[in-house]
């Protein structure tokens, strides 16, 4: 477990910060300056979008399994699954934040539904997921590589 943590740290914090971004985005900036809100919230879908999703999801899985080492490959998956599962949280935690700029705080279940059942969401599960996976397997036969040229076989 512990070395499952020490693993999943990077995209842990990389999961904090597009959570908080979209704290500010959504909620936060909008109930003060909406001109502001809207310039935060298309520099979040820019860099979200197109390098979040695939280039740091890609980094990210390439870091997990060089810090996991795991010589099974349903280890990769399930850590690619995991990534899935929190970016998809994530989104509905977005349609929370959406949402309580208009009703002062009061949610329900409808927005963390509302924030599951939208395109972006899943957008950005799938495309974490794919380009987390991508990065471990390459990773992963890197790995492989190496320790068949260690063993002295080729």
């Amino acid at each position: 477990m512990k070395k499952f943590i020490y693993a999943i740290t990077p995209f842990c914090i990389y999961s904090f910060f597009v959570l908080l971004f979209y704290y500010v985005a959504d909620y936060l900036a909008p109930t003060h300056n909406m001109e502001l809100a809207g310039y935060l919230f298309a520099l979040f879908y820019l860099f979200h979008a197109l390098i979040g999703v695939f280039v740091l999801g890609f980094i990210f899985g390439k870091i997990t399994q060089k810090r996991f080492a795991s010589k099974k490959l349903i280890h990769s998956l399930w850590l690619a699954v995991f990534t899935f599962v929190v970016i998809f949280i994530i989104g509905g935690l977005d349609g929370i934040f959406s949402q309580m700029q208009f009703r002062s705080h009061q949610t329900t279940i409808d927005d963390f539904i509302f924030g599951i059942s939208h395109p972006d969401t899943h957008y950005f599960a799938i495309g974490t997921f794919c380009s987390f996976f991508l990065g471990e397997l390459h990773e992963y036969f890197i790995l492989k590589k190496k320790q068949k040229e260690e063993d002295g076989i080729k």
